[in-house]
């Protein structure tokens, strides 16, 4: 399902309350807010961005076995990603993610990006998957892969969701861009039993030397962006988030720490690039 983000006469409002009331209902669908100027009138101008929407889904629809980002059926993406961003796409969690959901499972990818970790999961766990992502590039891949998936702002909660409608929900390397992640956090819990949340530890050690002998913003590789460009809107720690799940009432079942050779053992706060955490809301004593 498309609308347009300047239509008039059929509302993007509008087709929203269609898509929540069908995710509501537990209805497989994809849906995204093209972005135009042309008013009711882009269903006539945008027709190559239409387009690209509706080739790949009648690609994926009817060949779903030979479809892939990057067939013909995908347009390339209009912004071009830089080293340091490719390698933050290429994100460290995934497979260690992947090893953790239980096969069959019911699954919300919160950012999903292009959708490569649901695609993982139903191929080789068969889980149900549903996706939630932002930026318009991102959900056309998401289409080409026969995801379902919903071009959302987590910001607006997740309020289309019952409580535990899914068996997990994931928020991989999402959590320091939103600007309430205590609300992100407790929408995550709240529609699912289990929550994966992963993001860039900001207290390792090469961002902390550079801050300290250069006195300006850190750019490593889990940290890829300039301070003038950068998704991030939060600072935080492995500590952080320790101090900040007990103060919220979060159980963490399980906990993982990663940089680029694997899993770090001992004094994760300062040696590793990424923390992983499994949550579930703790029982109201």
């Amino acid at each position: 399902m498309n609308c347009f983000s300047s239509d008039w006469l059929f509302t993007p409002a509008q087709s929203e309350a269609i898509v929540d009331a069908l995710a509501a209902n537990g209805k497989d669908i994809s849906f995204c807010n093209i972005d135009s100027s042309y008013g009711h009138d882009a269903f006539l101008l945008e027709n190559e961005t239409l387009g690209a929407f509706i080739r790949c889904f009648l690609a994926a629809t009817s060949h779903p076995e030979c479809v892939k980002v990057g067939d013909a059926c995908c347009p390339k993406p209009t912004r071009r990603l830089g080293r340091h961003e490719q390698a933050h796409r290429a994100r460290v969690d995934y497979q260690l993610v992947e090893s953790l959901i239980e096969p069959d499972a019911t699954v919300l990818d919160v950012g999903c990006g292009d959708g490569e970790l649901l695609a993982r999961l139903r191929q080789d766990k068969r889980i149900d998957g549903r996706g939630i992502e932002l930026e318009q590039d991102l959900v056309l891949g998401c289409v080409c892969k026969r995801l379902s998936i919903i071009q959302y702002d987590i910001e607006r909660g997740l309020g289309s969701y019952a409580d535990k409608s899914f068996d997990y929900a994931i928020l991989s390397q999402t959590l320091q861009t939103t600007r309430r992640p205590d609300r992100a956090l407790a929408e995550l819990l709240r529609i699912a039993h289990h929550g994966f949340v992963s993001f860039p530890n900001f207290a390792h050690w090469k961002p902390r030397l550079q801050l300290l002998f250069y006195g300006r913003a850190p750019v490593t590789r889990t940290l890829p962006y300039q301070w003038y460009d950068t998704p991030n809107v939060h600072s935080l720690s492995i500590r952080d988030f320790h101090i900040f799940a007990r103060e919220q009432g979060i159980r963490i079942v399980r906990h993982f720490y990663l940089n680029k050779r694997g899993r770090v053992r001992f004094w994760p706060n300062l040696r590793a690039g990424y923390g992983v955490f499994v949550l579930e809301r703790a029982p109201l004593s």
